[in-house]
C-alpha cells in the first residue's frame, strides 16, 4: 500500500509508567495477600513480577498509529482509507472514536484524540475518509458525519 508517511505514538514515558504501575499493583497485592512483606523473600514471585512488567513495557511501547497515503494502521489492524464502506461513531474509554471498515473486510477503530495530535497524520486520514464519503460508496452514520463535519 506504500510507505508510512506519518505516525503518532504515546510519549516515551508512557510504557515505563505502565510497567511501574504493574510493579506497584503486584507489590500492594502481595502485601495484602500475605498480610505483610513476607512475599518479598520468595524469588519465584520476583521472577513472575519482572516478566509481567517487562512484557507490559514492550506491549505498551507498540501502541502507535501509522498512516500512509492510502492506509492507516495500529498494531495488527489496518484499513484502506480511500476504500471505506462503513463508518460508525463509537467510544474507546472516554475518547471518541470511529469504527471503520473497508472494501477488503478490514476493520479498524480510530481513536480521534490520538490521531488528531499529529495534524499531518490527521490530514492523511481525513482526506481518505472524505474521499470515501464523497464517492457515495461509504455508509456513514449521522453521529459520525456530525463529529467529522462531513
Amino acid at each position: 500500500m506504500g510507505p508510512p508517511l506519518e505516525w503518532c505514538e504515546e510519549s516515551k514515558h508512557y510504557p515505563l509508567q505502565g510497567a511501574i504501575f504493574y510493579l506497584c499493583l503486584f507489590a500492594v497485592s502481595g502485601t495484602v495477600i500475605y498480610r505483610g512483606f513476607d512475599w518479598t523473600s520468595n524469588w519465584f514471585l520476583w521472577v513472575f513480577i519482572t516478566v509481567i512488567c517487562v512484557a507490559m513495557y514492550f506491549h505498551l511501547k507498540k501502541d502507535r498509529v501509522i498512516a500512509g497515503a492510502r492506509w492507516i494502521q495500529q498494531r495488527d489492524e489496518w484499513a484502506s482509507t480511500y476504500e471505506l464502506i462503513r463508518i460508525r461513531s463509537t467510544t474507546v474509554g472516554l475518547n471518541r472514536a470511529m469504527s471503520i471498515r473497508d472494501t477488503h473486510g478490514n476493520k479498524f477503530v480510530l481513536v480521534l484524540n490520538a490521531t488528531q495530535q499529529n495534524p499531518l497524520l490527521w490530514n492523511l486520514v481525513y482526506n481518505g475518509i472524505a474521499h470515501s464519503v464523497a464517492h457515495g460508496n461509504c455508509d456513514i452514520s449521522k453521529a459520525a458525519r456530525r463529529i467529522l463535519k462531513i
